[in-house]
């Protein structure tokens, strides 16, 4: 057979054959070699710029890679996760392209020097020297996984939007009568007079039936019914748990005291209202507007008619003052008391003293045992870290939890514990750390299965960026949610019955006083029928019901008509307030507060419009998106 087909090689009709199929084959590796690198489709297209796969995948892996930084150590994105992330990614593209199209069609450019200097002031970028490092520049960018030419053309995009966006935005105000409208809704003071009616304060229902409590006990099944629960078996290695093997000398508590003294001292500050004249006698007649009552913001427009400036300081050091004059008088001077003028290179400055705070200058005495605990917490961070490596070895090595050897310093704990971390007594789990530990335990429990292998998982960060604590665990048994017996919970539910009839019959006697009050009666009248005191309440906005007022009566009482009464529910029981009168600003006498409000509601046109015009360019640039390239980035791993 061997020797036919060697022979048949040698004939034309064969030569012909295998040179049709290498042509062949010569022309598919070259077709889709094309197809493989030049014609892949863009996963979206809008306004005739595409959106090509390489591109979206590069954004989408930076989200990604951020994502997987939040989650606990080990535990991956779902597919759920990443399938939204993609879409969101060319979401933000597409809006992105949109608007790059319009400011590429207006001709719109960002100039080299430009774009030098925006960079060279990012204070990200800056050394030492507070100046631009070319190797902090490049580190960072290595960070983001970004390299120097990527960056220049985000930041180049970003210039040339503002531009575009800011000579939308240019010379946007809020009209006078927008403005005064939203003042007065704003500054609108309520009064009322109010009675409480409290569920305690009501006589005792009659004691329940058998019937009624079970019907209760049935009706609020949520009420009475246990978590699920896990048993779980830990090790967790935290400076709790090494804080024994930490010693700390009294020379040692000494020599950090001494090192920290400057950071441990709090220097004393004050808050100041300070108004700047350009002379004396501006300065003066100010002050005597202010000492003869004005209050701050009558002072702020006096000022502003006068030419001068008036600002707020607070909490400031003495060596913060702007100048060094004002800085003596105002630590010098009394709370309350209107000061000045003192003399300043840029005028004539008056000045309140609003508050006063006193230095501090801590002892050893009283900082010992601080300084002690912070010392201990600081050198079991450092142990802790090593140790978290041996623990980690051990368990990669198949090592149970029950036969880790004790000299590392664990804290190993055996039971019941809800999502919440509390066991099934009510009390905290008892878990060796912080409450941010003890709920990272429970969440890490709730999320393992019984028979996965226990890992070394990384604790919550504390504030400072260190890591709280490590810890392993392996779920023995699950307990589901049940629903508690009734003899188990019949005190409770006898106790729950009772509140609810008390807070009802508050709730009668509310309903009957604002029905008298709305059919023409007095609260003071009504309230007396009932036995009850009436109290005036504080002045109220709708942005400010201040200490004393009932925040479930905020908007109900701005609902309600002068002279009529309304009610609300609160946590002791109820409320009903009768409006006694309503109050409405005039913008005429506050201009600061106007000036103030007309800046706020021009931020918000501002921010409204780029909305606005972002998304109108984004429509009619009539993005498509390829479903099935969207599909093929999410499907790729990290």
């Amino acid at each position: 057979m061997l020797a036919i087909l060697r022979r048949s090689l040698d004939t034309w009709p064969v030569r012909l054959f295998f040179l049709a199929l290498v042509a062949a084959f010569v022309f598919w590796g070259v077709a889709a070699r094309i197809n493989l690198t030049g014609g892949i489709p863009p996963v979206a297209r809008v306004a005739g710029h595409k959106i090509e796969l390489a591109h979206v995948q590069q954004a989408y892996q930076q989200q990604l890679q951020r994502i997987q930084a939040s989650l606990p150590q080990g535990e991956q994105p779902s597919a759920a996760i990443r399938k939204a992330l993609a879409a969101q990614v060319v979401d933000q593209l597409i809006t992105a392209a949109a608007v790059d199209t319009a400011i590429r069609n207006l001709g719109i450019v960002v100039p080299t020097p430009a774009l030098q200097q925006a960079i060279w002031a990012i204070p990200a970028f800056h050394g030492p020297s507070s100046r631009f490092d070319p190797a902090i520049f490049q580190s960072v960018l290595d960070r983001n996984n970004l390299n120097p030419a990527q960056f220049l053309g985000l930041m180049q995009g970003q210039l040339a939007r503002t531009q575009y966006f800011g000579a939308l935005r240019a010379g946007i105000v809020s009209p006078d009568v927008l403005t005064r409208i939203v003042y007065r809704y704003r500054g609108e003071s309520r009064t009322a007079d109010a009675v409480s009616v409290t569920a305690a304060a009501q006589p005792a229902p009659p004691a329940p039936t058998q019937a009624q409590l079970e019907r209760w006990y049935a009706d609020h099944p949520a009420d009475y019914r246990a978590p699920e629960y896990r048993r779980i078996r830990a090790v967790v290695l935290s400076p709790q748990t090494l804080a024994s093997e930490i010693k700390v000398s009294e020379a040692d508590i000494a020599a950090e005291f001494k090192r920290e003294a400057a950071n441990l001292a709090t220097a004393g500050s004050r808050s100041v209202e300070v108004v700047t004249a350009p002379d004396a006698a501006k300065a003066k007649a100010i002050a005597q507007a202010w000492k003869a009552g004005a209050d701050w913001s009558a002072v702020q427009a006096l000022a502003h008619k006068q030419g001068a400036v008036a600002v707020a300081l607070t909490h400031v050091a003495r060596g913060a003052f702007p100048s060094p004059a004002l800085a003596d008088a105002a630590f010098a001077a009394q709370q309350g008391v209107v000061s000045g003028p003192v003399t300043l290179p840029s005028g004539s400055a008056v000045f309140r003293v609003t508050q006063i705070t006193h230095a501090v200058h801590p002892t050893l005495a009283a900082m010992h045992d601080t300084i002690r605990q912070n010392l201990i917490a600081r050198r079991a961070a450092d142990l802790m870290d090593a140790r978290a490596t041996k623990l980690d070895n051990l368990l990669a090595g198949g090592a149970a939890l029950a036969s880790l050897p004790a000299n590392l310093g664990i804290g190993a704990v055996e039971g019941t514990l809800d999502a919440q971390a509390m066991t099934p007594q009510g009390k905290p789990a008892p878990i060796p750390g912080d409450q941010a530990l003890r709920q990272a335990v429970a969440d890490a429990a709730f999320r393992a299965k019984p028979g996965d292998p226990p890992q070394l998982i990384d604790g919550p960060q504390t504030p400072d960026g260190a890591i709280s604590g490590y810890f392993a665990l392996e779920v023995r048994s699950i307990i589901p949610a049940r629903q508690k017996p009734f003899v188990a919970v019949a005190k409770q539910v006898a106790a729950d019955w009772t509140q609810n009839q008390l807070r009802h019959a508050a709730e009668t006697i509310a309903a009957q006083l604002m029905t008298a009050v709305n059919a023409g009666s007095t609260l003071s009248d009504a309230a007396a029928k009932a036995g009850l005191a009436v109290t005036r309440l504080p002045a109220v906005t709708r942005v400010a019901a201040g200490a004393g007022f009932p925040p479930t009566l905020l908007n109900p009482l701005f609902a309600t008509k002068e002279g009529k009464a309304t009610m609300a529910a609160t946590p002791d029981g109820f409320v009903v307030a009768q409006l006694v009168s309503v109050q409405d600003p005039d913008p005429a006498k506050h201009p600061a507060a106007i000036a103030g409000l007309r800046q706020q509601i021009a931020g918000s046109i501002d921010t409204d419009l780029e909305s606005l015009v972002t998304q109108a360019l984004r429509e009619r640039g009539k993005p498509v998106i390829n479903q099935a390239q969207l599909a093929t980035v999410a499907s790729v791993g990290p």
